[in-house]
């Protein structure tokens, strides 16, 4: 006999993980299509001045108007959000918001200011007036 087990008698040594992997693939691919029927969101990148729309389910659903500067934009298919930074009455906020949210009615572009990074983090250092929307 053969020192090595023959090519047609070998099973499958794919770990559980990696056999998973497409199916975990697929199912994320539905959910964000599902989420992201109703909603048409405007494309936007880090650098835009953003005015975000949100249902508010803690003040009794209202709506609220977010304005701010899109610092970082994160793409996971269904985990997929941006963080918007501004500051109101001299106290910088920096809020992250998930786009597959159905929270989130409405999103438009204001403003695009041109910039060379894709995480925009160092504008926490620096004074408050450029990061304000």
């Amino acid at each position: 006999p053969a020192p090595w087990t023959p090519t047609e008698e070998r099973g499958k040594r794919k770990e559980l993980t990696k056999r998973a992997e497409h199916i975990m693939e697929t199912l994320e691919a539905e959910a964000a299509a599902r989420a992201a029927e109703g909603q048409e969101l405007e494309p936007f990148k880090p650098g835009d001045v953003l005015e975000v729309r949100l249902r508010v389910p803690e003040n009794r659903g209202r709506e609220t108007v977010i304005k701010g500067l899109c610092i970082a934009k994160r793409s996971r298919g269904v985990g997929s959000s941006f963080t918007l930074r501004n500051v109101a009455r001299g106290v910088p906020f920096e809020r992250r918001i998930p786009l597959c949210s159905p929270h989130l009615l409405s999103l438009r572009v204001v403003r695009s200011k041109r910039v060379r990074r894709a995480k925009l983090y160092y504008l926490r250092d620096k004074p408050a007036r450029m990061s304000r929307a």
